[in-house]
């Protein structure tokens, strides 16, 4: 059952998104204005597809914004796709990952190398500041990994501190799994449906449709001027803190973060 549940889905998915990918093309050429009207609609029903459900509260700002966001999976990018307009940072690997590599190119994704590097960092904040000084909207994930789903990691400032961004906004933006097939997620295992950690892409996609229906909340927090037209470490550090609030972890315990941490390195794969 599972199996054809899978087969489903996923025939239905690669139909779907092979018929988008020209009228994208299409609409990016001739009306670049309206091109989020088709990101959005791919984004909703591709969800909708793989029998994820998306809960979101509060008001997104129009205008110039950078969002802040906690980051727990690759879906991510479809769960705030499908309710904000804007593009997205990525770890430059998914630029070769099938069809969603082509997908993420056609939505003006900024690819990251996430080395540590002088060099690394350097380049990927430059291609950053191309976009704000374009006036381009922004999601970033400041976590610059993502994580198990019940725990926030430490908000890395070096890509993102002192990057010029006048007239912007900021607004944190909190994800969370409410259920998977109607039970909460507690344990690592449980969250491990949303693909945290270095996972093999394919075959968790693949495990992914075997699941009947996935519920998750995207809470829109309030926005706030960055100061002095630069994204400061003040503000990276009010978003963290108000992302986590939303999360209701309170207090930022080292025992939560190492857990996380080992958790990632102990899971390379996802079978």
């Amino acid at each position: 059952m599972i199996v054809l549940r899978q087969i489903a889905k996923l025939s239905l998915f690669l139909l779907f998104t092979i018929l988008v990918i020209p009228i994208q093309v299409i609409i990016k050429a001739i009306c670049p204005t309206h091109k989020y009207v088709v990101e959005r609609f791919w984004h909703k029903n591709a969800l909708r597809i793989c029998g994820i459900s998306v809960q979101s509260d509060g008001l997104v700002e129009h205008g110039k914004v950078v969002f802040l966001s906690n980051h727990i999976s690759y879906l991510d990018i479809a769960v705030l796709g499908s309710v904000i307009d804007a593009c997205f940072v990525s770890k430059k690997e998914v630029k070769n990952w099938p069809l969603f590599g082509i997908l993420a190119r056609l939505q003006d994704t900024v690819f990251i190398d996430r080395a540590r590097t002088r060099g690394a960092i350097e380049k990927s904040r430059k291609n950053l500041q191309t976009v704000l000084n374009d006036g381009h909207r922004l999601i970033v994930f400041p976590e610059g990994t993502n994580s198990i789903g019940n725990t926030v990691l430490p908000f890395k400032r070096a890509l993102l501190s002192d990057l010029s961004a006048p007239s912007y906004k900021a607004q944190p933006v909190s994800i969370k799994v409410l259920s998977v097939d109607g039970v909460a997620p507690e344990t690592i295992d449980d969250f491990e449906v949303f693909g945290w950690g270095d996972i093999d892409f394919m075959p968790h996609f693949w495990r992914l449709l075997g699941y009947r229906t996935i519920n998750v909340r995207v809470q829109i927090l309030e926005s706030f001027d960055i100061s002095d037209d630069l994204l400061t470490f003040d503000d990276i550090q009010r978003a963290e803190n108000v992302i986590r609030q939303s999360l209701d972890l309170d207090t930022k315990t080292q025992q939560n973060i190492s857990d996380a941490l080992v958790a990632q390195q102990d899971r390379a794969t996802v079978s």
